[in-house]
């Protein structure tokens, strides 16, 4: 594996471990170290991907939310819906992605 993609499967995998642990264990029972155990890294490669427990929340719902809906959009565009139609549909992603990554990191992020 190249070292760009190697560096996106690792921000992906801190990603996952952190949303695992945020609804399991709650953000403020989570640690840094616990995400970076979760996702085989050191501390310190968490802290070259995120600044900090806060840094990575903000990116999981802004970056990871945009890559769903970016993705989601694009086969509710090919359904060819009415406007009306199509807004229910965007609704009903944001609810399943908020569900994914749990309230508390989208109520946090916001």
């Amino acid at each position: 594996m190249k070292r760009d993609q190697q560096k996106i499967q690792t921000r992906k995998n801190l990603f996952q471990a952190a949303i695992e642990l945020f609804n399991y264990k709650g953000v403020q029972k989570t640690k840094v170290t616990d995400i970076a155990k979760e996702a085989n890294v050191s501390t310190g490669t968490f802290y070259i991907h995120f600044k900090s427990k806060e840094d990575i929340i903000s990116a999981i719902y802004y970056e990871d939310f945009n890559n769903y809906m970016c993705g989601n959009i694009q086969k509710i565009n090919q359904l060819d819906l009415d406007c009306k139609k199509a807004l229910l549909e965007i609704g009903i992603l944001e609810l399943k992605f908020a569900k994914n990554v749990g309230i508390e990191v989208t109520t946090i992020a916001l």
